[in-house]
């Protein structure tokens, strides 16, 4: 139900923007820019118009001059050499193009291109009641190849590189269940009820952890290896 209205939404903003511009041929309509890089000596913008999201090239619709036909586009990024971004066909589910590529298309939603360690990772679900996984260079990474998890619903989040390897969290269950800290494979900070927000800070993986109820930082530190633990809080909420 969710989705067909985000769809309904879609189709009429795609209308309205169609409308507009053709008055005068100056769109009426305030347009954002989300943002913007230069690729190939051009200029990439995404943009977004009444809720209708759409990519221009040097000042053209990405549309127009793409060979995968699509109605919607956000989110441009370079990887390798090559153009990311996400799209949807009319009153579709977003996918992936990378490069002369179309991607996902066998989930229900996509989030938007990343790259990590110079390869192309996105979040996706194959269906409402499904898994929120992790596409990696291709590869699918469900939650479930670390930990005794096989029986629980996982949701993977907060993708990034650390150090040239890849890290993520992990929620077990779907309402207040932990997270759990997965990096080059491994799960770490184990001794922790609960670890949100991991950043890269030049090559440590920094992270906020639950221990005995207090808030604290924790600094993972791989050359020589060793974990730093820092109070920032008195008590968790």
């Amino acid at each position: 139900m969710i989705k067909k209205i985000l769809n309904l939404s879609a189709l009429i903003a795609i209308l309205l923007a169609g409308k507009l511009e053709s008055q005068d041929s100056t769109p009426m309509a305030k347009t954002d820019t989300l943002s913007k890089l230069i690729f190939d000596g051009k200029q990439i913008y995404s943009l977004e118009s009444i809720g209708l999201k759409y990519i221009t090239v040097d000042g053209i619709k990405l549309e127009k001059v793409w060979k995968t036909k699509f109605n919607m586009a956000d989110s441009p990024i370079e990887i390798q050499g090559k153009l990311a971004f996400r799209a949807a066909k009319f009153l579709g589910d977003w996918f992936i193009m990378y490069g002369d590529r179309t991607l996902g298309l066998q989930y229900d939603w996509v989030s938007a291109p990343m790259n990590i360690n110079g390869k192309l990772a996105y979040l996706a679900c194959k269906n409402e009641n499904s898994d929120q996984i992790l596409n990696y260079d291709g590869v699918e990474i469900t939650g479930h190849e670390t930990g005794n998890y096989d029986n629980y619903f996982t949701s993977v989040n907060y993708p990034l590189e650390v150090n040239g390897k890849l890290a993520y969290t992990v929620k077990i269950g779907r309402l207040s269940g932990p997270n759990i800290l997965v990096y080059d494979g491994k799960e770490i900070g184990k001794q922790y009820d609960n670890v949100i927000n991991p950043k890269d800070d030049n090559g440590k993986l920094v992270y906020t952890a639950i221990k005995n109820g207090k808030e604290i930082q924790v600094t993972e530190e791989f050359n020589p290896r060793r974990t730093i633990e820092k109070n920032i809080s008195k008590k968790s909420k």
